[in-house]
């Protein structure tokens, strides 16, 4: 029942990008795509574990990878789906925003305006990033949106001025397109990021490995487990920073 519900789901999720967001149907197959290669992974790991007589410290090893397997599928579709929600708001904000008349924004600037002179009272950055408000937090998310309007309409006048667009140039409509072609190439996984986790695998298979000492008390013992992991861990967390933001 599972499977039929939620292959109802999909269908119906590709039948409303096919009608609304086409670039929907391009992430919704990278999806499809590493949940299949996760999938295959984790049927390769149940043959090995099946055909092959592992020692304990192997069996541990690959229970572990399934389970990280399985918590890489789950968080990446709950990421995927989120950033998709978070997309579709965006472009629905941006169209209410260029449906703003000249007069309402000229309102609207006259009051960002006189929260700028709040704020600009004082020089220390606390102040400036909420104190000014008096710990009015409606009146810091009135002005968060002020700020995200008037940026928005600085921006579009910018872009129309230095193209000599006309004046009812669809720029949300253009930010959209961009903003689909930027996300799908976000969603897909690069294939360093599959090596980085195969490299975990062996990692934690050298962590048991270099575990695996005798003769030394069980106090001991804690310590040098604790201390290989926390070393492996920041080594690990370290590469795979540098990998990501490089």
């Amino acid at each position: 029942s599972f499977n039929i519900i939620l292959t109802y789901l999909l269908a119906a999720l590709e039948r409303w990008a096919a009608r609304k967001h086409l670039y929907i149907q391009a992430i919704l197959r990278v999806l499809y795509r590493e949940l299949m290669g996760l999938g295959l992974i984790s049927l390769v790991i149940i043959l090995i574990e099946s055909q092959v007589h592992l020692n304990e410290s192997w069996v541990q090893s690959f229970e572990a990878a399934h389970i990280l397997l399985f918590l890489l599928a789950v968080f990446f579709s709950l990421t995927v789906f989120l950033a998709l929600l978070f997309s579709l708001l965006l472009s629905r904000k941006w169209m209410e925003m260029e449906k703003i008349q000249m007069r309402e924004y000229l309102e609207l600037k006259i009051e960002y305006e006189h929260f700028n002179e709040l704020k600009s009272t004082h020089n220390n950055f606390v102040w400036r990033w909420f104190l000014w408000a008096n710990f009015d937090f409606a009146k810091l998310i009135r002005y968060r949106e002020l700020h995200s309007t008037m940026l928005f309409h600085e921006t579009r006048f910018e872009f129309i001025y230095a193209r000599k667009l006309p004046e009812n140039f669809g720029f949300a409509r253009f930010l959209r397109k961009v903003k689909a072609d930027i996300f799908v190439q976000l969603i897909e996984v690069h294939w360093t990021h599959w090596a980085l986790v195969f490299v975990f695998f062996g990692i934690d298979a050298l962590r048991r490995y270099l575990f695996d000492i005798n003769g030394v008390s069980e106090e001991v013992g804690k310590w040098y487990d604790f201390v290989l992991r926390l070393t492996i861990d920041f080594v690990a967390t370290t590469v795979m920073t540098i990998v990501v933001f490089k």
